[in-house]
């Protein structure tokens, strides 16, 4: 006090005289006293007085407040005061209480807005209220209406805001109560709208300073609840209202708002309920509420749901919004009752939703409110936290189904399904009534009929065996026994699925029902109809999925009982494809059917007993009772009728535009074909069948211009290797196949001779040779000429060599052929001789096939063949050994072929080329002039006679040499003779000669008839000559060299000389039976000792020129016995190495030993 004190005494003071007093006075003239107030109202408002001033001027001028005066001068004299004070409000003290008390005398109307102004400048607007406290609250509340009319309401209301603000101590709650209902009252009033923020203020401003008393809720509630509805104050309506929730009366608004809502007398006002039930749920279960409340949801649904009945769709809006909150926030904590609410609140939005249909307003979002409650709810159900009915919320669901999403109609079809239990008398009902309503319903989704339809095939799997006439009469066939003529495309191929599930299992009397039911939803990818609309890949599904069904039950009913099932499905197969041909079905998904069926009709096979059977991973299933059209069947069998299978074959050849089906088919038909049984009731359609194929063949550009989807990497041959195998079995069928049809087939085969698949083409004209001899009589100069166009590679080998050995195994063949003809025969194997080139089979083989051939010739043709054969080989032979001399190459001098055996590696090329040329030489000189048995033919006498005899075995080349003489002396003979034995006579002096070369063996039998050492002998004998019956030992001898050359003669006398005795350089005369001489030498060569008899040797050039010479001497002068035996051409490696002795092997030229000598 003592600072402000001096703070007022240090301000400047202002002085007012008496003469200024004077002027105000009464006694002064009214307008020189206005003029006055003028004049100083300015100095009372920013100066300061002096002392007692304020009591001095208010004593001069009271007198103009009275009601005589003019109103202008009241005003002004309040004007004056107002100054006055503003500016010595600081030093008024008590005066506030005078100054008050002025204002609240003054009931003049005309001067209400000049003692507003006093008013606020007196209490500062209402902050400071000294000295009035006690009486402010009483007049404020009294003044009101007053003030109303005067159109200052905002100004007094804000002097109220800040009177509770700063003073609410000072007001009673009758004061408070007052307040509101007079502010609440006001509010209500259009034109108050304009005041209504500052309303809301003072709202606030009451809620949060002072006392609310009971009596003021409902006025104060229902303000609230008006202005929430105005955009502009919702969100400051909300707040105070929660700020109210939060004092100690937030129970009694709670209260208060449900008893709003139930209240009948404000049914007419949508604004207020709807704020209620704003205010309900935002303060219970709303993202702000208020914590302090702890109302159950319980005590409030029934009010909630007593608003959900008001006419008013806002209001119904406002409470789908909170019970759809509700759900979300807080439905897992929701108890039985309290659902129960919820579903009824729900049920009562439903049905004004539905009565809103037709109305002008209807808010758009109620539904989606309501339908985000009926999802939430459903997500409960779905993970068990739903604590409601299950009965009374899928009711409601039930209704609303038009307005759900299909998880809704999911959910109720799967509730719904839990009930369908076979205890209940009339369960197929219930069955045809849950499908009326979830499959046949027009208005369904197809997720929900495919929902509808798994739950049918688990109460068919639960209840099949049990009731499976009650089910397949009542309710399977009534459902899917039109199911052609459903228009849901992926509905159809799902109850497709279960009826062929149903079909593999069901019984007998069922199954050919469901199987037309089946194939008749196959077939609608055939129909005229649907190929005229031209219906794209989609639409094809329901009958994919139900020909891939018919395979299915094919497959399952092959192995069980009845076969007629199995028939059933068969001939719906057939049917479809021969249908997809002649209505030229060109999709992807037909010739995906078409690939799925043909691959399981083109794996049927028949066994022995006739049973059809199924190829599949590689095995083969049969059937123990279906069996292939024509066998005998029992009771539980029947009969398949491959030949529609041919047919739809034929069909394919000619029809088939896409390149998988087209290849699978081929491919297949050799297999097929190759059982004979499955085709033997088809030989009519063989024709047909070798035509197609003949046509694919000779006009592949023509046709392959059809045929669409060929991979990049198929070529030419690709496709001439699919054909050839198919027409290499209709070889074997020689009997149904016409002429014209063989001709075609072999000459197909000659096509492709000069073609990529030459080796498949040769294969097939060997069997056409085994198979069609007369045609192929005609023709086989025609190809043998092709095949000398064939390059000679190691795939051709084989193929070519195995044809030739098969046609000279048919002499029909070339019976007609001239040399040329067996020249181009010998052409066509000679390249096949070369060992280095070829495996050893393959030179084996070719040179058997030179062979036969040779032997099969003519024998006026065989002198210019052996020639052109032998300068082949001396050709060949000396490439050989060039070749590998020049790879430096090491050979073996003596025995290389044994040596080879013996260490088990493989014979050089030249080794083995050298083997067979001696053999084949060997046989060239056998066979030439003559065609005689390979052995001999010996008789019992023969064997007596050189009974007891020595024998003997030398190697002469590729010869063995066996001399055998007879058996005992003549002096043992002598003694035979007079003991009477009858071959006592005959014994004496007889040998044998036997000669085994690689192709037969030659035996000369004969007897000495000269004195051995007689006067006559033309023998001269050595000094050491013995006789050469008396030498026993088979020990090694030298070798007896020739001295002279000699024309081919044999030789009749030979002198006694004893081989063991022999010595080097011995030199011994002998004589032929032409009394012609020669000498032999001994001579030691090497270790093994082989006796070398004397016989000319002509080199391999000039065999063929002296050849014929050699052999007619031989032939005139032959006359001992002689059988010749043959080996085997066809031979193996193994098998040629010990039956053909090798060469000795030279350096660059041919030795002595190769020197080939044809006997």
């Amino acid at each position: 006090m003592a600072g402000s004190a001096e703070e007022e005494m240090s301000w400047p003071h202002t002085f007012f005289h008496d003469d200024v007093l004077s002027l105000l006075g009464s006694h002064v003239p009214l307008a020189q006293r206005i003029k006055a107030l003028k004049e100083l109202s300015e100095v009372v408002h920013t100066q300061r007085l002096e002392q007692h001033a304020v009591e001095a001027l208010w004593l001069a001028i009271k007198d103009l407040l009275d009601k005589s005066n003019p109103a202008e001068a009241r005003q002004l004299t309040l004007e004056f005061i107002t100054a006055l004070i503003s500016g010595q409000l600081s030093r008024l003290g008590v005066l506030k209480s005078h100054f008050f008390a002025i204002i609240e005398r003054h009931n003049i109307a005309e001067d209400a807005c000049q003692r507003l102004e006093l008013l606020k400048a007196l209490t500062e607007n209402g902050k400071k209220v000294e000295y009035i406290e006690e009486i402010i609250g009483p007049f404020l509340l009294r003044w009101l209406p007053e003030v109303q009319h005067t159109g200052r309401v905002s100004e007094y209301i804000s002097l109220l805001v800040n009177m509770v603000h700063y003073n609410a101590a000072y007001l009673d709650e009758v004061i408070v109560s007052g307040l509101v209902m007079y502010i609440c009252d006001v509010a209500k009033k259009p034109d108050s709208f304009g005041n209504m923020e500052l309303f809301l203020d003072l709202l606030n401003a009451l809620v949060c300073y002072s006392s609310l008393s009971v009596d003021a809720l409902v006025p104060f509630i229902t303000t609230l609840c008006h202005t929430l509805n105005v955009e502009r104050f919702c969100n400051k309506s909300w707040q105070i209202m929660r700020k109210l929730l939060g004092t100690h009366l937030g129970h009694s608004v709670v209260c208060t708002l449900c008893s709003l809502l139930s209240n009948r007398y404000y049914e007419s006002d949508p604004m207020l309920l709807r704020g209620a039930v704003f205010y309900i749920g935002m303060s219970l279960w709303g993202p702000s509420k208020v914590k302090s409340l702890k109302h159950s949801f319980g005590s409030v649904l029934p009010s909630l749901q007593q608003a959900a009945l008001s006419e008013h769709a806002i209001v119904v809006y406002e409470v789908s919004l909170s019970t759809a909150r509700l759900v979300r926030k807080y439905g897992r904590n929701l108890s039985l009752i309290e659902w129960d609410h919820v579903i009824g609140i729900l049920m009562i939005i439903f049905e004004n939703v539905e009565q809103a249909k037709g109305e002008s307003y209807c808010p758009g979002n109620m539904l989606d409110s309501f339908n985000d409650a009926i999802s939430s709810i459903e997500t409960y159900h779905s993970t068990s936290e739903f604590n409601g009915s299950s009965e009374m919320f899928f009711a409601l669901v039930e209704k609303c189904l038009a307005y759900r999403p299909l998880t809704s109609a999911l959910a109720l079809l799967s509730f719904k399904s839990e009930s369908l239990h076979s205890i209940h008398l009339d369960w197929p009902a219930k069955v045809n009534a849950f499908l009326k309503q979830f499959y046949w319903a027009d208005q369904q989704c197809t997720e929900v009929r495919l929902k509808a339809l798994e739950v049918l095939n688990n109460l068919i799997d639960n209840h099949r065996l049990l009731h499976e006439d009650l089910l397949m009469s009542n309710v399977v066939m009534p459902t899917f026994g039109l199911l052609v003529n459903d228009h849901d495309i992926e509905v159809r191929s799902r109850a497709v699925q279960l009826l062929v599930a149903l079909a593999q299992e069901c019984s007998p009397e069922w199954c050919p029902k469901l199987i037309h039911i089946i194939s008749e939803v196959a077939h609608l990818c055939v129909s005229s109809d649907f190929i005229a609309e031209k219906a794209n890949e989609d639409n094809l599904q329901d009958s994919k999925v139900a020909c891939f069904g018919l395979l299915e039950i094919f497959k399952y009913k092959l192995f069980q009982t009845p076969a007629h099932l199995v028939i059933s499905c068969y001939d719906a197969l057939a049917h479809h494809l021969q249908q997809q041909y002649q209505n030229r079905c060109t999709s992807k998904t037909s010739c995906i059917i078409r690939l799925a069926m043909f691959n399981t009709l083109l794996n049927l096979r028949v066994n022995s007993e006739g049973y059809i059977g199924l190829l599949e991973d590689h095995a083969i299933s049969y059937s123990s009772f279906v069996r292939r059209k024509g066998q005998q069947s029992g009771l539980e069998e029947s009969s398949l009728d491959y030949c529609k299978t041919m047919e739809i074959v034929l069909s394919c050849l000619k029809l088939e535009t896409e390149w998988d089906v087209l290849s699978l088919v081929i491919h297949s038909l050799d297999k097929v074909l190759q059982c004979r049984r499955l085709t033997c009731c088809c030989v009519d359609r063989m024709n047909d069948l070798c035509s197609a194929l003949c046509y694919m063949v000779s006009s592949q550009q023509e046709w392959l211009k059809h045929v669409i989807n060929i991979p990049s990497s198929v070529a030419r041959s690709d496709l001439s290797a699919l054909i050839y195998p198919a027409l290499k079995v209709l070889c074997t069928f020689p009997e149904p196949l016409s002429r014209t049809s063989q001709y075609k087939l072999v000459q197909s085969f000659e096509y492709g001779v000069v073609g990529p698949s030459a080796h498949l083409c040769v294969t097939g004209l060997a069997i056409c040779s085994l198979e069609l001899h007369l045609l192929m009589a005609r023709v086989l100069p025609a190809i043998l000429l092709k095949m000398g166009q064939i390059s000679a590679t190691p795939t051709m080998a084989i193929p070519v060599l195995q044809f030739l050995s098969n046609v000279v195994a048919v002499p029909a063949l070339y019976t007609g052929f001239v040399e040329q003809q067996y020249l181009s025969v010998f052409a066509i194997v000679f390249p096949y001789t070369d060992a280095r080139k070829y495996s050893s089979y393959v030179v084996a083989l070719a040179y058997h096939v030179i062979t036969i051939w040779f032997i099969r010739a003519r024998i006026h043709y065989r002198r210019s063949l052996a020639k052109f054969i032998i300068k082949h080989l001396s050709e060949e032979y000396a490439y050989t050994r060039q070749h590998e001399d020049g790879d430096g190459q090491s050979h073996q001098k003596v025995f290389p072929a044994a040596t080879n055996r013996i260490s088990g590696s493989r014979l050089l090329p030249s080794e083995l080329h050298r083997e067979m040329v001696e053999v084949c030489l060997d046989m060239l000189a056998r066979y030439t002039f003559a065609s005689v048995s390979s052995q001999i033919t010996r008789s019992p006498a023969i064997d007596k006679l050189l009974l007891g005899g020595q024998s003997k075995t030398w190697i002469l080349t590729n010869a063995l040499v066996t001399i055998t003489t007879s058996g005992g002396s003549q002096a043992a003979d002598r003694d035979t003779v007079m003991s009477g034995h009858p071959l006592a006579c005959t014994r004496c002096g007889w040998a044998e000669v036997l000669i085994r070369r690689p192709t037969g063996n030659v035996s000369w039998l004969m007897r000495l008839q000269n004195q051995v050492g007689g006067a006559g002998s033309h023998f001269v004998s050595s000094t050491n000559s013995r006789d050469i019956s008396a030498s026993s030992s088979l020990a090694p001898t030298p070798i007896i060299s020739r001295t002279s050359s000699h024309s081919n003669c044999a030789v009749a006398s030979v002198p006694v000389v004893d081989l063991e005795a022999l010595k080097i350089n011995d030199v011994f005369n002998c004589s032929t039976s032409d009394d012609q001489q020669f000498t032999i030498e001994v001579d030691d060569q090497d270790a093994v000792t082989p006796i070398v008899v004397d016989e000319p040797r002509l080199p391999l050039s000039a065999a063929s020129s002296s050849f014929d010479d050699s052999r007619q001497q031989q032939r005139s002068r032959h006359t001992s016995t002689c059988s010749m035996e043959f080996l085997p051409p066809l031979m193996s490696y193994e098998e040629s190495q010990i039956k053909s002795p090798s060469l000795h092997k030279g350096s660059g030229h041919l030795t002595d030993a190769e020197q080939v000598w044809l006997v």
